[in-house]
């Protein structure tokens, strides 16, 4: 099976990213996706694409979808409209069972404040989906999108304590699972090792040099913000960062087994 993960920057380079769901994303058996805006009509202001969700529907038909929205109507005060929702979601190709699907709040919760552009961060959730593949494993996948604030990528209370409630909610499924998406963590942290304890991380083990592309304009700062990591039950057989420029983050992908 393949899974790829992959921070679409709020559909900010929407041509591109919609040419690749129909030729890299078609590859993946699950698809993991962070930054996804859904609403009933675009914002004609150009800085993102606030239906990046309904754009990507026609175009992922042989899967199921799971989207979590964690903001509601207004993200900046230059990204907002009634309806609008802004999350992340899951494509799950059809010829594997989703069994179910959670949504765990982490960092905050509906409807408390935040304010993005004052440095104040939004709620952010843990979703996970429950899967069985054709042979009859069942298996896990984990999807977040980290806390952001507006400096390092480094340790503080908060990033600590979103670590330790993430590994608290996969230690409590009972099967294998991989973890993925975009957790804003530089690969030295301490809130990273909580996470990666006892799970194999992909990045380090394949040596990547960077997650992030050529339109991220601090890569010599945090070349580094997206992971995946797997339990012991989940053989890696390949991973790799794609080189398609989609977002100011590199898609990974993972091929895998279940043993």
């Amino acid at each position: 099976m393949k899974l790829i993960t992959l921070n679409i920057w709020g559909g900010r380079v929407l041509e591109s990213l919609l040419q690749f769901a129909q030729t890299k994303l078609q590859e993946a058996d699950i698809v993991c996706l962070q930054e996804v805006l859904s609403a009933t009509e675009a914002l004609t202001d150009p800085e993102v694409c606030t239906n990046t969700l309904e754009q990507l529907l026609p175009l992922m038909g042989d899967y199921r979808f799971v989207y979590n929205s964690n903001v509601v109507d207004t993200l900046t005060s230059k990204i907002s409209q009634p309806g609008l929702r802004y999350g992340n979601a899951v494509f799950v190709r059809k010829n594997l069972r989703l069994r179910a699907s959670q949504n765990h709040y982490i960092v905050k919760y509906p409807g408390d404040s935040f304010d993005l552009e004052g440095g104040e961060d939004h709620p952010r959730a843990l979703q996970v989906v429950q899967l069985t593949d054709e042979a009859g494993h069942d298996f896990a996948v984990a999807n977040y999108h980290g806390y952001w604030s507006n400096g390092p990528k480094t340790d503080d209370a908060t990033r600590i304590e979103q670590s330790r409630r993430i590994r608290q909610v996969l230690d409590g499924v009972g099967e294998d699972f991989i973890l993925c998406g975009d957790f804003n963590l530089l690969p030295s942290t301490q809130s990273l090792a909580i996470l990666k304890d006892g799970l194999s991380d992909m990045v380090e083990k394949y040596g990547l040099v960077t997650t992030r592309s050529k339109l991220y304009k601090r890569i010599d700062y945090a070349p580094f913000a997206d992971y995946v990591l797997t339990s012991p039950g989940v053989k890696d057989l390949s991973f790799s960062a794609l080189d398609e420029v989609v977002s100011d983050h590199l898609a990974l992908e993972l091929g895998f087994e279940l043993v």
